[in-house]
């Protein structure tokens, strides 16, 4: 039942990402620069228009992956497919089905938590560059990665407790 709000939220992330990087497109200065001062002593600077077509390929190549990943499921070899009660799940096509809907689903909670992920990744960016924004996001980020490591663990939950009427 989940899964129904989790295609319509992940819609709405991928709207946000791209609302996010056209606001950066606008207010960013025309250089971004990375700095790695705890890693390294050297930074990065992009042109803006490259950082907006990184950022966006970045967006698109998450979620191509990852939707082509939840659609090819279903037409994979039996031998490939881990999911618990895997004899129940592979005895019809009609199950089979049913597999493949709630695995699409499953991706598409992935694909929400990778989007809000990379709108962060925006907002920090947008962070370093503007003296105006100034607060502390980091819990946000550690939030993000808990929810993530929550749905994955909703893997093995949702194909054991899964029934058809579901």
């Amino acid at each position: 039942m989940i899964l129904i709000y989790v295609k319509f939220l992940w819609l709405a992330s991928m709207v946000g990402f791209l609302v996010m990087l056209g606001v950066l497109q606008i207010y960013l200065p025309s250089h971004v620069v990375f700095t790695m001062e705890n890693v390294l002593d050297f930074g990065y600077a992009f042109t803006k228009d490259t950082f907006f077509y990184m950022a966006l390929a970045m967006g698109v190549f998450v979620n191509a992956a990852l939707l082509a990943f939840g659609n090819l499921y279903s037409y994979l070899p039996k031998k490939y497919i881990f999911v618990p009660k895997k004899s129940f799940w592979l005895q019809n096509i009609e199950k089979h089905r049913r597999l493949a809907k709630l695995f699409k689903g499953w991706t598409k909670g992935i694909l929400l938590v990778c989007n809000l992920l990379l709108i962060y990744f925006l907002i920090s960016v947008w962070a370093l560059h503007d003296q105006f924004i100034r607060y502390d996001t980091s819990w946000v980020f550690v939030l993000l990665l808990l929810v993530l490591v929550g749905w994955l663990v909703y893997y093995p939950i949702l194909f054991a407790t899964a029934t058809e009427e579901d």
